[in-house]
């Protein structure tokens, strides 16, 4: 064990002790359900699982570091602690990213829009604060749902968190992506805040059946 390992604090650990979640150091790949979402890729590298129930929710929490490297250009490595959920709901609802501030490398979101070609930026369903934050990237059909699939009411409870977060939308699961990981369990509080909220949401939607 490093020394490092002896002084600084683990939150992902903490956070599963205080709410009694199964805790892996490491992902194993037989064992552990894969998280897939936008930052799913085969050059990635998976630790601090975290699986269990908070509070009535059933989430799935771990760090990801992803290499992009692009043929004659230099190699990128991005962290993400993602948390993940799976919405209680029987409809579709359509594939959605929740972009802040336009924070990643071109090469990234190169990859990104490769993986989902569909996907195209929106214009935004109303003005508030949290739109001003945010870029929205869904398929053209989803577009005219956007007001009622992301209403103020819900963007301005989310707003207090300022642009800390990416959000996604698909597969009816829900992804709250914290860009270079985070440093203290009142980071991941503030994950879990933001994911309940967005799946209860979500979970009172209609979908398309």
């Amino acid at each position: 064990m490093k020394i490092a390992d002896l002084t600084t604090p683990n939150p992902f650990k903490q956070f599963s002790d205080t709410y009694s979640l199964v805790y892996n150091d490491k992902f194993e790949e037989e064992a552990h359900q894969v998280v897939r979402g936008l930052t799913l890729s085969t050059h990635r590298k998976d630790r601090h699982y975290t699986l269990g129930n908070v509070n009535g929710h059933d989430i799935i929490l771990l760090e990801r570091v992803v290499d992009f490297h692009k043929p004659g250009r230099e190699k990128i490595s991005l962290k993400w602690a993602i948390m993940h959920t799976r919405l209680q709901i029987i409809n579709n609802l359509p594939h959605i990213f929740l972009d802040g501030s336009n924070r990643y490398h071109e090469d990234i979101y190169e990859e990104i829009f490769t993986k989902f070609s569909k996907l195209v930026l929106a214009s935004k369903p109303h003005q508030a604060p949290f739109m001003d934050a945010y870029r929205i990237f869904c398929n053209p059909e989803t577009i005219p749902l956007l007001p009622a699939l992301l209403p103020i009411e819900i963007t301005n409870r989310l707003s207090p968190l300022g642009h800390e977060f990416d959000y996604e939308v698909i597969d009816n699961r829900i992804y709250v992506y914290a860009p270079m990981s985070v440093k203290s369990t009142k980071d991941i509080d503030k994950m879990f805040w933001a994911l309940k909220t967005l799946s209860e949401w979500f979970e009172s939607v209609p979908g398309d059946g």
